[in-house]
């Protein structure tokens, strides 16, 4: 049985790998306490993905080649041998130039140049401020959604009894938030034909609600180190030993370190997920949210 368990996860995960899916979502840790190494840092940031854009490269090209012609026309309106001068405030005479650039007269005063600084100093500050603006909101719009999870678990646990009820109502309410996520990194991507992918459940979305979150992480792809810690398990069990042994030398406790309960079981069944499925993406977390307070 647990050789064809093992068959049938490995051939899912071929059939992820051919549709660009992968099993695990890579997140980004900055050593904020290195300011050297997080100024250099690329991995993790805009760079990977502006060094592959084409505007990055056709619009300085774009305006060097405007430029360059701009300058070529002057020079071909002028004749090239244009003996004109323009006099200065000390009365001396500078011919307007001739050649492919020109006298430094006949191009734009540095002065004028200079008017699109604070032009350009407006545009950045408040082109950050509306991301940060926007992020912000994001952030705390997804601590609201933990705490009403949270608030939830704690009145189900003092009103209702049968802990059937308790556990089908946090659940969905569990699913329900991590769909709403799951259609949401969509919306980042882009397809082949360069255009944003719609929000929609994938299968590997669909795999970690039907799966418990242990064998849904894959036990050869994160060890049981970084297992705990992703839990928030403070110390590891080395460390969790000796404080278990010096507490009970000195007062009397548990000799043995307690069981670290954290298996998650799978959220949703294969019927619930076919229920599911015969709604739009968009609308699951409303779905299950309904599903969440019938249950209440």
């Amino acid at each position: 049985m647990a050789k064809t368990h093992s068959m049938a996860r490995l051939s899912r995960d071929k059939e992820f790998a051919a549709k660009g899916l992968t099993k695990r979502k890579v997140s980004y840790e900055h050593n904020l306490s290195n300011t050297l190494w997080v100024m250099l840092s690329i991995k993790g940031t805009f760079w990977p993905y502006v060094v592959t854009t084409h505007e990055v490269y056709l619009f300085p090209a774009l305006h060097t080649g405007l430029v360059i012609w701009q300058a070529h026309w002057r020079d071909s309106q002028s004749g090239g041998d244009d003996d004109s001068t323009i006099e200065s405030d000390e009365g001396e005479s500078t011919p307007l130039g001739s050649g492919f650039w020109g006298e430094p007269t006949s191009m734009v005063p540095w002065v004028a140049l200079g008017m699109i600084t604070p032009l350009m100093t407006f545009t950045l500050v408040f082109f950050l401020s509306q991301c940060y603006s926007r992020f912000m909101t994001y952030f705390y719009a997804c601590q609201r959604i933990e705490t009403s999870i949270q608030d939830l678990t704690i009145l189900m646990l003092c009103h209702a009894s049968a802990p059937a009820d308790r556990w089908d109502a946090v659940r969905y309410q569990v699913a329900a938030a991590m769909t709403m996520y799951m259609c949401v990194t969509d919306l980042a991507k882009v397809d082949d034909n360069g255009r944003r992918c719609k929000a929609q459940m994938d299968s590997i979305d669909w795999a970690r609600l039907l799966e418990p979150e242990r064998h849904w992480q894959a036990e050869h792809q994160i060890s049981h180190q970084v297992w705990e810690a992703v839990m928030g398990w403070p110390r590891s069990r080395e460390e969790e030993n000796t404080m278990t042994k010096e507490m009970h030398e000195m007062y009397g406790t548990i000799p043995e370190p307690p069981d670290r309960r954290h298996e998650c079981p799978a959220l949703l069944t294969v019927r619930e997920v076919n229920m599911l499925r015969e709604y739009p993406d968009d609308l699951l977390p409303i779905v299950l949210l309904v599903w969440s307070n019938q249950g209440c």
